[in-house]
């Protein structure tokens, strides 16, 4: 009797979820996508292996992401994929060996992606898609060997935000760059953490700046919240104050980077480096507060902690010292959020009191649902999907319609 209650409350809930989907199928595969990291992340007996339920959310997370980021559309107006496309119908169909041997600039790799992209599928929206499947793999293979099961509670929070639409939508070799370098990372050899270090500086040069973390990520212990601090105060005073006096000695390297600064400034680029250095500010501090706790509150994996905490110190290191050139400091801004949303997920799932551990998980769940909907209201990204009208209008036809128009 009671077996059967259950299955006639599970046909129930299916029945609900499957009436929801046809008729807004984004809202309901975003909120039980949520339900579903909560529960897998909770302890309970799982008939499944843990590999085939990560592969699951691997497959679930990329098709729901890539909806929106492959489909975006060719609006000129603060674009880089319309760039990357013409790219791609450039050479699609060019001999190998005349790409190679006519090839002139950085990023190797990834312009390498975007010709391999353009001979298996053409030039239209499935060659982004695998392009982007590709960095989505680096990116969620390399977060689950760095934490574990709460890389789905990680990539849950972090697909939502506006960085990341932006990131892998639009800025898509420095996208691919951070996806590598935190497959890099999570290789225990040296060897093989810089052999993947370098591809990430052949898929974005700014990645070169990041070479030195992959040999002291397994050397260095922990950080204290003090000496962070003094780091941090530092590295602004520099990057304010020093760092464009000795830009002003390089010659031609400084018109590059005054160029950016000029072209930012001018309002190409439209992000607010105030908003940058005030969010920054806030992952810093939630990091350094959780940091001085992590004793009391986990239960274990504060090895594996101190080193994701360590990568946010860099990278933010690296934002301040860059500070004057804010478009340059704005690239570096974005990876701070990857860090961020790997270690609150490993923090969470190894909170030693079960009620805050419960409570952890579903208010950074329903936090992230919350900011789906907001940014995909204020966004100024020009995604096919991403509206806000779309969210809450398109049912399953409309997709449909949508996807293979």
């Amino acid at each position: 009797m009671i077996k059967k209650q259950k299955i006639l409350q599970f046909s129930g809930i299916l029945a609900l979820l499957l009436f929801s989907f046809l008729f807004l199928p984004y809202v309901t595969v975003i909120v039980a996508l949520s339900f579903s990291v909560i529960f897998f992340l909770l302890p309970n007996k799982v008939y499944i292996n843990e590999k085939i339920i990560i592969f699951l959310f691997f497959v679930v997370m990329f098709l729901v992401s890539d909806l929106f980021i492959a489909t975006k559309t060719l609006n000129p107006f603060m674009n880089d994929k319309v760039n990357y496309w013409i790219y791609m119908k450039r050479f699609y169909g060019t001999g190998w060996y005349d790409w190679i041997v006519n090839y002139k600039g950085y990023d190797i790799f990834s312009y390498f992606m975007f010709k391999l992209s353009s001979d298996l599928f053409g030039y239209d929206n499935l060659a982004f898609s695998f392009f982007y499947f590709v960095s989505f793999a680096f990116i969620f293979i390399g977060g689950y060997r760095l934490i574990g099961k709460p890389i789905v509670l990680a990539m849950f929070m972090f697909i939502p935000q506006y960085n990341y639409e932006g990131l892998y939508g639009n800025l898509l070799r420095q996208s691919l760059a951070l996806s590598i370098f935190i497959f890099a990372l999570s290789n225990k050899s040296l060897y093989k953490r810089v052999l993947f270090g370098f591809l990430a500086f052949l898929s974005h040069f700014s990645y070169l700046i990041y070479i030195p973390l992959l040999y002291f990520f397994k050397k260095i212990k922990t950080i204290r919240t003090h000496t962070c601090f003094v780091i941090y105060l530092l590295s602004y005073l520099i990057g304010g104050f020093v760092f464009p006096v000795f830009m002003s000695y390089l010659g031609g390297l400084n018109t590059f980077f005054l160029s950016r600064v000029d072209a930012y400034d001018a309002g190409v680029f439209g992000n607010d480096i105030h908003r940058k250095i005030f969010v920054t500010s806030i992952f810093c501090i939630a990091i350094e507060v959780l940091n001085l706790f992590k004793n009391k509150l986990l239960k274990e994996g504060i090895d594996v902690l101190d080193k994701i905490r360590n990568c946010a110190i860099y990278t933010i290191c690296i934002f301040l010292l860059t500070i004057s050139f804010q478009e340059v400091a704005n690239r570096y801004s974005v990876n701070i959020m990857a860090f961020f949303m790997l270690y609150v997920s490993f923090y969470a799932f190894h909170l030693k009191e079960p009620v805050l551990r419960l409570a952890s998980l579903y208010l950074m769940a329903a936090g992230s649902i919350v900011v789906y909907f907001y940014i995909n209201d204020v966004g100024v990204q020009f995604f096919y999907f991403g509206d806000l009208k779309s969210l809450t209008t398109d049912n399953i036809i409309n997709v449909f319609e949508k996807v293979f128009l």
